[in-house]
């Protein structure tokens, strides 16, 4: 029986070439995955966001031309200076003085569209730890499956080549060892799928890290057990969504930001007050060519069609719109904060009963240890394979527990934490 099992517990799987460090639960909330496709999209949101504001900042600047013309003509009659060369060269500076908060609001809106940008990064870089911290526990879990999945295939095995050495003294029936080689292929192919769900759950972690070619090879299974005694009140939780989220400080930077948009393009109704000043030099000479001159600009818009009013409502359209979703957002995650909460007292009552399942087949396993030690008949193999279920199964419980927590802390606007319970 133990050549058996050292048979079959000894496999090793070979998942990388070069195998990494032993990776940690801190590793994964510390890990900087700033160049993983899903992040470098809302990373180039937040660029074209800090275009748009340098854009809106800069229409009250200076602006300076330099005009050169190279000209050839042939001149009146009547001037008086008949020379053919007219070439000309100018510097014309202009500076826009006052449009009656056109700008401001623009610029307002600008500013308020990168702060939504970079609170939607939060978001995303959150959900994506949260990914990394589901995807850390899937290695976890499929290596327990794995563990669990093999004894019950080595214990099946066992099974059917006993009967194999007693049905050739004729003491088992051809349907009897049949049975029990059907029962052990079935197993054997339960536990091939869970060897290949072992390296798909590393593929996916290490694609998720963003490791390139490199594979997770060993996880630390991390030292859980929190204590549940003083969950906040559900009450509680709701006010600190509303107040904290990113995502809606996000939207709500978004409504504002149209809002301003909305006031910047209905003050093109009103005029704007700019200055010009032009410094020229002339080959040649005429009564209506300057030297310098400075002029102070005033543009009164007097007509503008339906197009400032088919903006103006479209953007007001656009508000409403985004006023709405800013509603509908708050009750889906305060919803989703009381389905987190209430899912914690759940698996409270779950945490107890995969203690007491484990302490139970631990018992079970004595006692059939102790038989076998007897020689009398007994089910040890089945008593190992049912303690490495209720590790599973445990370990599940613990792990469902930390992920409903770390979501909860992400609802609430808090940094993900695995060693402490607090809001």
């Amino acid at each position: 029986m133990m050549r058996w099992l050292v048979l079959f517990c000894c496999i090793n799987i070979v998942w990388a070439e070069e195998p990494t460090k032993v990776l940690t639960l801190e590793d994964i909330l510390k890990a900087e995955v700033v160049e993983h496709p899903n992040l470098q999209l809302i990373q180039a949101a937040i660029d074209s966001e800090l275009a748009s504001l340098s854009e809106e900042n800069s229409s009250y600047d200076i602006t300076a031309s330099l005009i050169a013309e190279a000209r050839i003509i042939e001149p009146s009659e009547y001037a008086i200076d008949q020379s053919r060369h007219d070439h000309r060269i100018r510097l014309a500076v202009s500076k826009q003085l006052y449009d009656f908060g056109r700008s401001r609001y623009a610029q307002k809106s600008a500013d308020l569209g990168l702060q939504s940008s970079r609170d939607q990064y939060l978001v995303s870089d959150s959900q994506h730890r949260l990914l990394l911290i589901k995807l850390f526990y899937s290695v976890i879990l499929a290596d327990l499956r794995f563990y669990w999945d093999n004894e019950a295939m080595t214990m099946a095995y066992l099974r059917f080549d006993r009967a194999r050495n007693r049905h050739e003294l004729g003491q088992v029936s051809d349907v009897d060892l049949l049975a029990l080689e059907s029962e052990y292929q079935k197993l054997r192919r339960v536990y091939f799928s869970a060897q290949a769900q072992q390296q798909k759950s590393r593929l996916l972690l290490s694609n998720a890290l963003n490791l390139g070619d490199k594979i997770v090879t060993e996880i630390e299974t991390p030292n859980l057990g929190f204590d549940l005694t003083n969950l906040p009140e559900v009450k509680e939780i709701k006010q600190r969504v509303i107040t904290n989220n990113v995502l809606l400080r996000a939207q709500r930077a978004k409504v504002k930001s149209t809002e301003n948009k909305v006031l910047s393009i209905s003050a093109n109704k009103y005029p704007s007050l700019g200055a010009q000043f032009d410094l020229a030099a002339y080959a040649r000479d005429a009564g209506g060519f300057d030297p310098w001159r400075f002029s102070v600009i005033l543009d009164v818009p007097l007509l503008s069609g339906g197009g400032l009013k088919a903006q103006v409502a479209r953007e007001r359209a656009i508000l409403l719109r985004k006023k709405s979703e800013l509603k509908q957002l708050e009750l889906a995650l305060t919803e989703k904060a009381l389905e987190l909460r209430l899912l914690l007292d759940s698996l409270k009552v779950a945490r107890e009963q995969v203690k007491k399942q484990i302490e139970y087949q631990l018992l079970y396993f004595d006692r059939s240890q102790a038989l076998y030690e007897l020689e009398v008949k007994s089910d040890l193999g089945d008593a190992m394979s049912r303690i490495s279920e209720a590790k599973y199964q445990a370990a599940k419980v613990e792990f469902q527990l930390m992920f409903t927590w770390a979501k909860l802390q992400a609802l609430t606007g808090q940094k993900i934490s695995s060693t402490k319970m607090v809001l």
